[in-house]
Parts: C-alpha cells; structure tokens; sequence
C-alpha cells in the first residue's frame, strides 16, 4: 500500500476511514511504535516501618553521646562554662588546624534501630525502588508511543481533511460549471471557462479537474481540451 504522501489527490480522497485507519498503523509500525495497552501499577513488597530499638543523645560539636537525656543536658550545662573550640582540618587549603568557637551545645535525639530489622526494611525498600523504577519507565515508554501514535494521526487525516475539503470544493465548482455557465454559451467550454474564471478564483489544477470531469457528459463533450 502507497504512503499517504505517495499518493495522488484523488486516491487520498478515495480512501475509507479504514484505509486511513491502515495508513496511520502501518506508519506507526514503520517507525517502530509500540502497540501496547497503559501498564497496570506494579505491585511493591509490603513492610513496616521498623520501631527504633533504643535512642541516644548526642552533643553535636563534642561526639559525646549518652542514653540518658538528663546526663545530656547536665553534661551540657558542666562544658558551657568553659570556652570550648571545634577543631578541624581544611585539606584543600592546608594540613592547618582550624577552631572554631562553640558557643552553644545542641543536643540532638537520635534513633537506634535493631541491625537485623534495618538490613531488612532496607532490602525491601531497596527491591521496591526497583520495581518503581521499572514501572515509571514502562509508563515513560507508553506515553512517548502513544504521544508519537497522536502525532501520526493527526498528520495523515490532517492531510486527508485537506484533500477533501479541496476536491469537494472544485466539485461545488464543476457542478456550478455545468449547471449555470455551459448552458450559456451553447456548451462552449472554452467560453464558458472563460466568464467562469472571471467569476470564480480558479487555478490550473481546479481548470484540469473540470474539464476533465465533464469529458463523461456527451452534451459537453465540444472544445473541452
């Protein structure tokens, strides 16, 4: 079967919607786009958010941490008195020590979770990441095909719409020809083109499809070339 754009005007306007249906799927198939319904939601591994098995203290700035919240801030309140400095090292500039004044202690609550249940809650988040992932480019992948398949539809009957408006608009013409100006001039079709062309803005190819379109009637048959 002749691609759309290897056709003339007259098969585009021939063509039943189930030829044009044919036309866009094999256009689809020759670019490769898959005919596939929207994938369904993958289903992930069900789990419980794990319960910390015990929590700790930390004093940011000094790495001393503690169970008890108490012992945190007692040993807070002790160090405050003193004039306390961080001390670190900037390797991109030097091996130089740096300090910095810590004037507050902040004590931040930090969850411990059991080793065992957070290998895991781990294991599964891990395995549903992957599922997702799998999912989103499925998803990706339809919606690029059936954005692609749109494409392709709307270009073939664009094309197809544009055909017939024009074919069934010189059609409008000829039978106006036939009816009104022929009947004129004796059947002259060379007059009556004439008058018909200062009436009606009428090119080469709508001239052509006129006067070939009237070669069937024998009353019309005289000077029609």
């Amino acid at each position: 079967m002749k691609t759309i754009n290897e056709m003339t005007d007259q098969e585009i306007y021939d063509l039943t919607d189930e030829q044009i249906d044919r036309l866009i799927i094999t256009r689809c198939a020759k670019e490769g786009v898959r005919f596939v319904d929207e994938p369904p939601v993958m289903k992930t591994y069900d789990y419980k958010p794990i319960s910390p098995s015990n929590f700790f203290y930390l004093l940011e700035g000094l790495s001393i941490a503690v169970f008890n919240q108490d012992d945190a801030i007692k040993i807070a309140k002790f160090l405050s008195k003193f004039d306390l400095y961080k001390t670190t090292y900037d390797f991109t500039i030097s091996n130089d020590k740096i300090y910095n004044k810590l004037d507050i202690i902040n004590i931040k609550h930090i969850p411990m979770f059991d080793t065992k249940d957070e290998e895991s809650y781990k294991s599964i988040k891990d395995k549903n990441n992957k599922i997702e992932e799998e999912y989103k480019d499925q998803v990706d992948k339809y919606k690029k095909d059936i954005k692609r398949m749109s494409e392709i539809h709307a270009e073939i009957w664009s094309k197809v719409i544009d055909v017939r408006n024009k074919i069934d608009h010189m059609n409008h013409l000829r039978f106006l020809f036939v009816k009104e100006y022929l009947p004129l001039v004796d059947h002259d079709t060379n007059t009556a083109m004439t008058f018909f062309k200062k009436a009606y803005d009428v090119d080469d190819d709508t001239e052509r499809y006129i006067r070939e379109g009237i070669k069937d009637y024998p009353l019309f048959n005289n000077n029609i070339d």
